[in-house]
Formats: structure tokens, sequence, C-alpha cells
């Protein structure tokens, strides 16, 4: 008889679109050969209400057995944005109590899945947490320390400094990472996580068999374009990768499209140039890929992005080729775009543009006159200061506002786990020394008596 084990994620099912999914759902399939695999989740599929689709029980999906528990309430968005932009103004003031109903708003709440883990934990060998970023992971894990198995998905981002998130990397046996920047990442991050066990494992990519389909045929496309997978919305990074393309065809023009595939949870600005497909096969994306000119990772924030794993073979540049930077994809990834690297822009010109670029050396210059007059003028020059963006155009300037906002962010975010921590230990301390004083006044009472 195998041995039993447990994989908790907030979504399960094949019709369900998301990265930390999907490998939730690659890993408990390709495990069922050595293990009775098990998934406790929600009858959720709408990763934005958290709305209950499925009916709440117990089915098997590819030899895999998945218990769904309903949610107790479906997410309130403008409450939890409202919560958020509140809770990063806050900083390292945010008390416990903000965090905790931040937690729950965020969701998705599902109490009948952690009673039903607190009641059965002892069945499983191992419970393998998926993501740490939801309630059922924040809450469930550090209930069951000695067989939890935490699979994070980390990238940094401002709630990953929440005091909540401490505790599951903390009492998590081991830990699976998606690449070995989020390794480091997490271990720079939490040194709870020193010894502990842990592999890197990542996520492999199935092709499928026989001839792709003609898109052309499909879908009537006939220009280049750039193909962009995944959810369509603004935590994606899909407002700005719009933005980026219509800067890009304002500049050089040409027949260059944009196509989208994936849900659309954002408006979509009304564009010949552009077009959303909306779901598509497997086969569908595949085909999409391998005749696109250029794929678009648009989101600065992946642990692991498995649709770059999934277009690697195919004969597309990708406009992700920024260096990595704790876990996730670093700088700006949809610099291609804009910027004066000949690969990318040529690629997307179909290497028939033809642009006069400015000279590296009299930019320098331009740039070093623009310093010495505010020198000489009297203005100080600081860092962040406003430069003539020329010949770059506006967008360069806006994209360098937005990295410097990113910049200060960071700095902040990488500061306030380290005021936490020293603020724990002044409260620990302070609480010790009122200990020692009322030990002290009894002592003397008791001597008076």
């Amino acid at each position: 008889m195998k041995e039993k084990i447990a994989f908790v994620v907030q979504r399960y099912g094949e019709e369900v679109i998301g990265g930390s999914e999907s490998e939730c759902r690659m890993y408990a399939e390709r495990l069922t050969p050595y293990y009775d695999v098990e998934v406790i989740t929600t009858c959720a599929i709408d990763h934005l209400t958290w709305r209950n689709d499925h009916a709440p029980g117990v089915s098997t999906l590819h030899g895999v057995t998945v218990r769904r528990f309903p949610v107790s309430r479906e997410r309130d968005l403008g409450r939890f944005f409202q919560l958020s932009q509140q809770l990063t103004a806050k900083g390292s003031g945010r008390t416990e109590e903000e965090i905790e109903e931040w937690l729950r708003v965020q969701g998705p709440v599902a109490d009948g899945a952690i009673d039903y883990l607190c009641e059965h934990a002892g069945e499983y060998k191992v419970v393998l947490f998926m993501t740490y970023l939801f309630y059922l992971t924040a809450v469930g894990l550090p209930r069951f320390p000695g067989r939890s198995i935490l699979i994070p998905t980390a990238h940094d981002e401002w709630s990953m400094y929440f005091a909540c998130y401490r505790e599951i990397f903390e009492y998590a046996r081991g830990f699976v990472y998606n690449s070995e920047a989020e390794h480091r990442f997490v271990d720079s991050l939490f040194l709870e996580t020193a010894g502990k066990p842990s592999i890197t494992i990542g996520a492999g990519v199935e092709y499928p068999a026989g001839l792709l389909p003609d898109i052309r045929e499909r879908f009537g496309i006939t220009r280049p374009y750039v193909l962009y997978c995944g959810r369509v919305e603004g935590a994606k990074g899909c407002d700005r990768l719009i933005d980026y393309f219509a800067a890009y065809k304002r500049r050089f023009g040409g027949e260059l499209m944009l196509v989208l595939t994936g849900k659309v949870d954002m408006p979509l600005p009304q564009r010949e140039d552009l077009l959303a497909l909306g779901f598509v096969s497997e086969e569908e994306k595949y085909a999409l890929m391998a005749s696109s000119v250029a794929f678009a990772l648009a989101s600065q924030f992946e642990s692991l992005s498995i649709v770059v794993l999934e277009r690697h073979p195919c004969p597309a540049p990708g406009a992700d080729r920024a260096g990595e930077r704790g876990g996730m994809k670093g700088g700006d990834p949809l610099d291609g775009f804009i910027s004066e690297k000949t690969e990318v822009r040529e690629r997307l010109s179909g290497h028939e543009l033809s642009v006069s670029l400015p000279d590296a050396a009299a930019w320098e210059e331009k740039r070093a006159a623009f310093r010495t007059e505010r020198k000489e003028s009297g203005t100080p020059v600081t860092v962040g200061a406003e430069v003539p963006v020329e010949p770059y155009g506006e967008e360069l300037g806006a994209a360098r506002k937005f990295l410097r906002r990113c910049l200060r962010r960071c700095l902040r975010w990488y500061a306030e786990p380290l005021i936490a921590r020293q603020n724990a230990v002044n409260r620990a301390l302070l609480a010790r020394i009122e200990e020692l004083e009322e030990e002290v006044r009894r002592m003397k009472e008791t001597e008076r008596e």
C-alpha cells in the first residue's frame, strides 16, 4: 500500500490558469506512481473573487484525489486594494491585527480545509503547501511543523516582508524551490531557513505531439506579431506591456502586432494592431509561439515562468532578457521594446528597420553638459535628478522614474524586516525587565511580611 501525501493549494484543476496552480498539478500527477496523492483546495476558479464555482466534495483527476472546500466569502477587491495601499504606506508601523485582516481579505478563506488538515494530518507522510502567499499556507502550515514542506514560489514583492510569512518559513520542515535565485533570495531574507533540507526542481514542459495548427488559417493572423501568454491583468505587467508596445509603434511604425492569450481581467485599448484571443488550446499556444517574432514576459515578479520554458525551443526571441534579481527577472523585462538592443529591435522589424540611433558618446556629453549647467547655476545635482530624456523620448524618461520609485521601495522593504526584528527584540527585553521588576517587588513584600 502506497504512502499518502497531500498538496495544499488555493485552486486546482485543468480549467485553472495560474503558474503555481499548474506547477502543483504537474507535481501531483507525476507523483501518483509512487504515492497516494491528494490535493486539498477550495471550490474557487477565479483568483480575483474566489467565487465557489466547483461543488464541495471529493473527486479524482488524472489519478489524484481532490478534496474541495468552500470559500467562506468572496474577495472584496476594493477593500483588498485599499488595505494593501494602507499597509504599504505604513511600512514597519503596520500592526499584527492589520496584517491579519489583510490576509483574510486576500483569502481564500476556507476554514473547512484547515479543519480537515487538523483532523487528518497524521494520515499523510508529508503535506506540501504550494506558494507562500495565500491564506491556506499562512494559516495552515504553522499548525503542522513536523511534516510540512513549502514550495514558496517566492519573489521580491512587498507582501513577502509581512511578519505573518516569517512563521511559515520558520515552521516548514523543508523547501522546494523553482530556481537557485529564488533559493538565494529566501535565504537572504529568512535566517530561519538556514540548514533546513531543500531542493531546487523547477518545472518540466511537455510539447504536443503531431503537427501544430496553421495560425493564419485558425486566427487569420497574417502580420508579424509579439506574443504574450498568461493572465491579462495589470498585476502581470500587461498595462506596461501595451504602453511599451504603443511607444515602439509610435517610434518605429511598421506592421507589427501584439497578440495576447489568456483570460482578460483589465480594459484593453481599441487598436487595430492589438489582438486578444482569450483561452487557446495547448496546440494553438505552441503554434502561436513558433510563429511569433518575439515573446514577451511582462511580469517583473516571477520565481519561474513556465511559458518562458515552453517558448525556448521556438524560434522567437524573448523580450525578457534582464538579469536575475532575487528569484525573479530583474530590471525591466520589456526593455527590448524601446531600447537600442539591436537583436530584439531588428527581429521585431523583420530586419528592415532603418533608423539613425543617437551616438552614445554624444549622448554622454549632453548629460555631462547638463550636470555642469546645473552645478554652475547653483542647482544641486542629486541622485534621481531629472536629466533630459532626448533623444530617447518621453517613454524612457517615464521608465527611469518608474525604476527609481522601485529602487526606493526595495530599499525600504529590505530595511523593514531588520527594523521589525530589532523592535521584537526590544519588546522582549522590556517584557523581561518588567518580569524582573515584578519579582523584585514580590521579594520585597515577602521580606516585609
